[in-house]
C-alpha cells in the first residue's frame, strides 16, 4: 500500500512492495498517487525499475567487485571503498539517500583527512553512483548533486633541500638496480631537466625577499 503524505509544499508518495521500495515527490496529491499506483503494477509485473531494497554500503559492494577491477587503480579503490564501508553512511536505504548524507559524511571525513584527500575520496564516490544511477538504475537521481566539495589546497612550491637529497643517497645503500634507485634517478632527472626553470625561478624570489 503506498504511502502519500505533505512533503514542503508538494506530496511525496512512497512505496514498498515485493522488498522493493521507492519513493517521489510530485505537484499534485493525484499525481502521487498515479505514480505509486503505476510504480506498484510495474513491480508486480517485475519491470519496475524502483529503486532496490539495498544500502549504500551494496552499491559500493557492486561497485568494488564489477567496476574496480576495471580500472589500474582498482587496489586503491577497494581499498577506500573498504573505509567508505566503516562509514555511517553505508547503512542508509538507497530510496532515502540524499545530499544531506553526504554533506555529513564530508564534514566527519575533514576532520581525520585533508580536504585534498576529500576530494579524492568524492570522486570516486560521485562515479560508484553515476553507474548505479545510468547503468544499473538503482537511484532514480545523483544523490550528491548539489553537495559542495572541499576547496582545493593551495598548490606546493617547496623544494628539496641538500639534506633531504643526502637521506635519499643514504636510503639507496648503493645500490641502484633496486626500485629505490631507479625512482631516485627519475626524481634527480626530472628536478635537472624539466624543472629546472621552475627551481631557478623559485630561487631568485627567495633572493629578492
Amino acid at each position: 500500500m503506498a504511502s502519500i503524505k505533505p512533503h514542503k509544499g508538494k506530496w511525496r508518495a512512497f512505496i514498498f512492495k515485493n522488498g522493493i521500495r521507492a519513493t517521489k515527490v510530485l505537484n499534485t496529491k493525484a499525481a502521487a498517487q498515479a505514480w505509486a499506483a503505476t510504480t506498484e503494477a510495474g513491480i508486480i509485473a517485475g519491470k519496475s525499475g524502483a529503486i532496490p531494497n539495498k544500502t549504500f554500503g551494496d552499491l559500493l559492494d557492486e561497485y568494488a567487485s564489477k567496476v574496480s577491477p576495471t580500472k589500474r587503480g582498482c587496489r586503491w579503490e577497494q581499498v577506500r571503498i573498504g573505509l567508505f564501508k566503516r562509514d555511517e553512511i553505508a547503512s542508509v536505504k538507497l530510496a532515502d539517500l540524499g545530499t544531506p548524507h553526504f554533506a555529513a559524511w564530508r564534514d566527519r571525513r575533514l576532520k581525520s583527512v585533508s580536504p585534498a584527500t576529500v576530494r579524492r575520496e568524492w570522486v570516486l564516490m560521485s562515479g560508484a553512483c553515476t553507474v548505479a544511477l545510468k547503468e544499473w538504475k538503482w537511484l532514480d537521481h545523483h544523490p550528491m548533486e548539489g553537495v559542495k566539495r572541499p576547496a582545493a589546497p593551495a598548490p606546493r612550491d617547496r623544494l628539496i633541500t641538500d639534506r633531504e637529497r643526502d637521506m635519499l643517497l643514504h636510503a639507496i645503500g648503493g645500490d641502484w638496480n633496486r626500485v629505490i634507485g631507479r625512482t631516485y634517478h627519475a626524481f634527480m632527472f626530472a628536478c635537472e631537466t624539466a624543472m629546472r626553470a621552475v627551481r631557478r625561478d623559485m630561487l631568485q624570489l627567495r633572493k629578492r625577499k
